[in-house]
């Protein structure tokens, strides 16, 4: 690369190859290069995280990478860092966006004319509904009325009416008669007896290879994030053929301490602990 591409210098370097639906990105570094091989469209700040990994392994084994000879023995472990980023990249295109399928496409382009097409005929129904109103509602014509002439009336003659005043009687009330009232007897409450309960002790274990971890004990249930293999683990209880278990994650997005459900063949124990009441 570097005696057909500038010789390590800045803006010459090979960074892309495409071959086929498959793409080399070449990410260069000091001491060594990373490829990666993919197909279709790469997770948006995929390049990035690139970077970041290249300057990552050359801070810690720059010496071993500009030393090396050809003996693999020499050089560290890299197959967890390599095998984790592949793993985080596979978990951030599943989260992204999918682009829409041909159906999808017709469907939208089919929902655009639709509607294009109701919008003209609403203007041409309101412009027609306009332009018939003078003929459906004609003005009307002034017509003329008549002003009634007053009639003189005579006054109605007062009469004298006479008033009776009722007289109030007297009703009786009726004594109120006295009852007996009961007095309630007391009745002992039970009181609830404290019974213990029996609590699993965590067990100390480890993942044996890389996992989905889901929300609930159901492959049904949404996946939130990736177990990477070798990573220790706390089991905190089991149901059926699932592990509820507990890890550490360094992960941007998912820092800190995490817990989900894996299936039990994906975690080895390391240390077996009896349940303790």
């Amino acid at each position: 690369m570097r005696d057909s591409f500038g010789q390590g210098q800045a803006g010459k370097e090979l960074d892309e190859v495409q071959y086929g639906d498959q793409c080399v990105i070449v990410q260069s570094g000091r001491a060594a290069y990373l490829t990666v091989v993919t197909t279709g469209i790469e997770p948006e700040g995929f390049r990035a995280r690139l970077r970041g990994l290249a300057s990552d392994l050359h801070v810690k084994y720059e010496r071993l990478l500009r030393d090396y000879s050809g003996d693999s023995s020499t050089l560290p472990n890299l197959q967890p860092r390599l095998m984790r980023l592949v793993a985080e990249t596979a978990f951030m295109r599943q989260a992204g966006p999918k682009p829409m399928t041909r159906a999808q496409r017709v469907i939208l382009a089919g929902g655009s004319l639709m509607g294009l097409l109701l919008l003209a005929m609403g203007c041409f129904y309101l412009r027609f509904t306009i332009a018939l109103l003078p003929v459906a509602f004609p003005s009307s014509t002034p017509t003329v009325t008549r002003t009634p002439t007053a009639t003189a009336t005579a006054s109605p003659t007062p009469t004298h009416t006479s008033t009776l005043t009722p007289t109030p009687t007297r009703t009786p009330s009726p004594t109120p008669t006295p009852t007996v009232t009961s007095t309630p007897t007391n009745t002992p409450t039970p009181t609830a007896t404290f019974t213990p309960s029996v609590t699993p002790t965590p067990v100390e274990a480890e993942a044996s290879g890389h996992v989905w971890v889901f929300r609930e004990p159901s492959e049904d249930s949404p996946k939130f994030a990736i177990l990477v293999r070798d990573t220790p683990v706390t089991m905190l209880e089991t149901k059926g053929v699932w592990i509820h278990v507990e890890w550490y994650d360094t992960l941007p997005w998912l820092f800190g301490w995490q817990r989900g459900w894996v299936p039990a063949r994906w975690v080895s124990v390391l240390l077996v602990m009896t349940p303790t009441p």
